[in-house]
């Protein structure tokens, strides 16, 4: 095997002639934070005075530095460093003086809010871009003259309780703050050197208790069901004895309950999206015996739960209403971690069938709101019959509604949303606007029957 020759540097050329070359560190450094060198070579006629060029170009690096214009005080200082660091690298030691006292810049709050929403917004998602610009367009108002240097916390801390926020949303407006100023803090940017929102503490929240049905409030809905709309079964079922949310049951396909493993796969197409559109799937197993009760009837020859999810929300709402239930919002997947809580005492199990990010939730809003034998009670609650007669969607409606004279129609409409009407008759909502709309008669302006429900509560 034959070895390459050693390169001598300086070298002999085939023409007689000597080649020397050097390598010079650059102030430029590669993508991996490794310093770039540049390549320098020169001929010369002997090789005394090729050796005599390297011993220059060396000491010229060693001494003055690539670009070789140190004056002898520079020089001096860099020597006197480089004792005093003790081996320290002098490069890493500036950058760590520059994170701590950055560069003063004449830049306003104003301009870095523009560097902000053009840089850091790309990563974010759309609801989260049009949060963002809301909360940071206040302070852009109120202090967006002043250099971001003479941003302190007492100018936000004023800022913030001028304003008739609840605990809530000051806490929301604040933490936008703090994500906005510690990315100034970043090296990249190094607007400022510490976050003047740092300083400033979140207001405790005082969460509201949440609402969920009692056992007979639930079990006068499921029969309800049965009765008028056997369809939505299975959903209220995935709603009630799993803790399944409504969203997620609108995307859930047939195939994801596995009816003889007992078990249900949230995927991730399926699960609820938390920060920058991350997905919560969870695999639900060991569920109460209550859900696979209800959803019996409804299993196909090939153990396939069939799936009636056309109109959900609306045809849940006629039942309530029919069955005279108030149902607040999200009562379903409340009741059903109130009482699993309750009726297993732990939990984390419960935490890990809901899919919430951390049992203290569980703990902190529905621990202790049942007692035990009252869970016992819901988890008991089972079909009355074994069989259910499903209506053909494709078969047209046998009979008209019975109008109301314009006059009584028009008192209706006074007293009670067009929806609870609509469930009167056994229409849809939008006959009765259709037939309101016919007759020349108006109905109650958007959000009066929220605002009369929420006086009512107060009062």
């Amino acid at each position: 095997m034959n070895e390459t020759p050693p390169q001598f540097n300086p070298r002999q050329l085939t023409n007689g002639k000597w080649k020397a070359r050097v390598q010079m560190p650059t102030t430029r450094l590669s993508d991996t934070g490794k310093r770039i060198y540049a390549q320098r070579e020169k001929t010369f006629a002997t090789k005394g005075a090729a050796e005599a060029w390297v011993r220059a170009q060396k000491q010229i690096n060693v001494e003055l530095g690539a670009s070789g214009n140190l004056t002898q005080i520079e020089l001096a200082e860099y020597r006197e460093t480089k004792a005093m660091l003790d081996g320290a690298d002098l490069r890493e030691v500036a950058i760590f003086w520059i994170e701590r006292h950055p560069k003063a810049q004449e830049i306003t709050l104003s301009e870095a809010l523009k560097e902000y929403e053009d840089k850091a917004y790309p990563d974010f998602q759309g609801t989260t871009i049009a949060g963002k610009k809301s909360i940071l367009r206040m302070l852009n108002e109120a202090l967006g003259s002043l250099a971001i240097q003479d941003i302190t916390p007492e100018l936000l801390e004023d800022l913030l309780d001028d304003l008739p926020f609840s605990e809530t949303t000051f806490n929301n407006y604040l933490r936008g703050y703090k994500t906005f100023f510690k990315w100034c803090t970043k090296r990249k940017n190094r607007f400022i050197a510490n976050s003047p929102a740092e300083a400033l503490e979140y207001k405790r929240e005082d969460a509201p208790a949440k609402e969920f049905l009692s056992v007979s409030d639930v079990k006068a809905l499921f029969r309800e069901a049965e009765k008028k709309d056997p369809g939505l079964i299975p959903c209220l079922a995935l709603a009630f004895f799993a803790g399944i949310r409504a969203e997620e049951i609108k995307r859930l396909a047939p195939e994801d309950i596995h009816y003889d493993d007992k078990a249900i796969n949230i995927r991730p197409e399926v699960a609820k999206r938390k920060r920058k559109g991350r997905p919560l799937p969870r695999y639900i197993e060991h569920l109460p015996e209550a859900l696979w009760l209800w959803l019996k009837p409804f299993v196909d020859s090939n153990s396939v739960v069939q799936l009636d999810r056309h109109n959900l929300d609306r045809r849940r709402h006629r039942l309530c209403v029919s069955a005279g239930i108030n149902y607040p919002r999200n009562a379903a997947r409340h009741s059903f971690a109130t009482y699993g809580v309750a009726f297993t005492s732990n939990p984390g199990k419960v935490c890990g069938w809901t899919g919430h990010r951390s049992q203290q939730t569980l703990e902190e809003f529905y621990k202790g709101l049942t007692p035990k034998a009252t869970s016992k009670a819901f988890f008991a609650l089972t079909p009355s019959r074994s069989k259910y007669e499903l209506k053909d969607k494709t078969s047209a409606p046998v009979s008209k509604a019975d109008w109301p004279s314009p006059k009584e129609l028009a008192d209706m409409v006074k007293k009670q949303p067009v929806t609870h009407i609509a469930c009167a008759l056994g229409v849809s909502d939008q006959a009765v606007r259709k037939h309101l709309k016919k007759l020349g008669l108006k109905t109650m302006p958007r959000g009066y029957w929220a605002s009369q429900a929420s006086t009512s509560s107060q009062s």
